[in-house]
């Protein structure tokens, strides 16, 4: 809780039909959904929620799904739906708590530590393919096909 909630998807669509990419969202318990239009750019689509609307004291779960549309505002595609919705389960938390991951000690101690160690073993492939093998993926961005 809050932080923003970042949404990032590389949309294939080689026939340009998608016009329009929106997630929907709430918390839990809620009756409506709130719409977040997200802007298409380099062939991805992107936004975030603000950190304000995630801020909370005992911890929920985020219900949201993903839709396109075409020209004349035609569905197309949705991934998750209104009867039922993605789910994430959501901290507690405040934006002035709020921390990103790269700004926190353990971070840059563990970060650190990583180096030194594969500095220490990268005489070894052994220890080379451990450092890669640590690494995150290099792309966790879900995929959106349209046919």
């Amino acid at each position: 809780g809050g932080l923003p909630i970042a949404f990032d998807y590389r949309l294939e669509d080689p026939r340009g039909a998608v016009t329009r990419v929106e997630v929907r969202y709430r918390r839990q318990g809620d009756a409506q959904y709130s719409a977040l239009p997200l802007e298409r750019t380099s062939g991805r689509w992107v936004g975030q929620i603000p950190g304000e609307w995630s801020e909370n004291e005992e911890g929920f779960v985020f219900e949201y799904y993903v839709a396109t549309w075409g020209v004349g505002e035609q569905p197309l595609l949705v991934q998750g739906g209104a009867e039922k919705p993605l789910r994430a389960d959501v901290a507690p938390g405040e934006v002035g708590d709020a921390v990103p991951f790269y700004q926190s000690y353990w971070f840059w101690g563990v970060t650190g530590a990583a180096v030194t160690a594969v500095t220490v073993a990268a005489l070894g492939s052994a220890g080379a393919l451990l450092y890669v093998g640590s690494l995150p993926p290099t792309s966790d961005l879900p995929t959106i096909f349209v046919p």
